[in-house]
C-alpha cells in the first residue's frame, strides 16, 4: 500500500492573530526582490504570507500605504554620519550607507526619493543634510540648488547602478555590442573601440549586467570624489558669492 503525504498547508491568519505589520514589510520586501514591484499585489502578498487580502489591509494599509512602509523601512537603514564631523566626510558617509542600504533592493532604488513618504525619518534625512550644507557655506537659492544636486547624485547614481536586469541574455547583448563595433571597421565608434576592455559592461550605456550582482564600486567613489570637489569649487568661486 503507497501512503500518500499530506502537504502541509500554510498558517492562516486573521487580524486578532500573532502576524505583525513588521512581518508584512519583511515579506512584502521579500516579494518585490523576487518578482518586482510591479507585481505586487495585496492578493499576491497574502498568498505568499498564506492569509487573506482582508489581513493584510488590517496590518497595512492599502497597497499605496504598504508602499510607504517599504521606502520608510529602507529609509530607516540608512545612518546618518555624526553631525560634527567635516560636511565633507558627512556628505560621502551618507551616499554610502543609501548604497549600502539600496543594494539590497534595486526595485524600490528606481523610485526612492520621488516614491519615499513625508515622514519624521525623510525629514529628519532633509533637515540634516541641509545644516551640512549650510555649515559648508551654502546659503539661500545655492543652499537649495546643492541640496538637490547631492540628492541627485547619489540617489541618481544609485538607481541606474542597482537597476533591475532586463532579464534578457547577457550573451545576445554582447554579442549586438560585439557586432556594432566591429561595423565600417570600428571607425564610427572608435572612441569605444578603442577602450573597449576598459568600457565594456562597466560604462553607462555600455552595461549587459546591471543590478546588484554588478556592482561600480570604484565608480561610485568617482562620482563622490568629483562631487565634493564641484562643491568645494563653487564654495570658493564666485556662484557663491551671488
Amino acid at each position: 500500500m503507497v501512503s500518500v503525504s499530506r502537504v502541509p498547508q500554510p498558517k492562516r491568519y486573521d487580524e486578532n492573530s500573532d502576524l505583525s505589520r513588521q512581518q508584512v514589510i519583511d515579506a512584502a520586501l521579500d516579494y518585490v526582490n523576487q518578482f518586482g514591484l510591479a507585481a505586487l499585489t495585496m492578493r499576491g502578498l497574502a498568498k505568499a504570507l498564506g492569509t487573506y487580502p482582508a489581513t493584510l489591509y488590517w496590518h497595512a494599509g492599502n497597497k499605496s500605504q504598504l508602499l510607504g512602509m517599504l521606502y520608510q523601512h529602507v529609509l530607516e537603514q540608512i545612518q546618518l554620519p555624526h553631525p560634527h564631523i567635516p560636511w565633507d566626510e558627512w556628505i560621502i558617509g551618507l551616499a554610502r550607507s543609501a548604497r549600502a542600504a539600496l543594494r539590497p533592493h534595486p526595485e524600490l532604488a528606481a523610485g526612492f526619493l520621488a516614491a519615499l513618504p513625508v515622514t519624521e525619518g525623510s525629514l529628519d534625512l532633509a533637515d540634516a543634510t541641509l545644516r551640512v550644507l549650510s555649515r559648508a557655506g551654502f546659503d539661500d537659492q545655492q543652499l537649495v540648488h546643492a541640496y538637490n544636486c547631492v540628492f541627485a547624485a547619489i540617489f541618481g547614481w544609485i538607481a541606474e547602478e542597482f537597476a533591475a536586469d532586463p532579464g534578457e541574455s547577457d550573451d545576445a547583448w554582447r554579442a549586438e555590442f560585439d557586432r556594432l563595433l566591429a561595423q565600417d571597421g570600428g571607425t564610427r565608434f572608435a572612441a569605444i573601440s578603442t577602450r573597449k576592455a576598459s568600457l565594456a559592461n562597466k560604462a553607462w550605456l555600455l552595461r549587459w549586467t546591471t543590478g546588484p550582482g554588478a556592482p561600480l564600486d570604484a565608480g561610485f567613489e568617482f562620482m563622490l570624489a568629483m562631487l565634493i570637489a564641484g562643491l568645494k569649487g563653487l564654495l570658493g568661486g564666485d556662484i557663491a558669492r551671488k
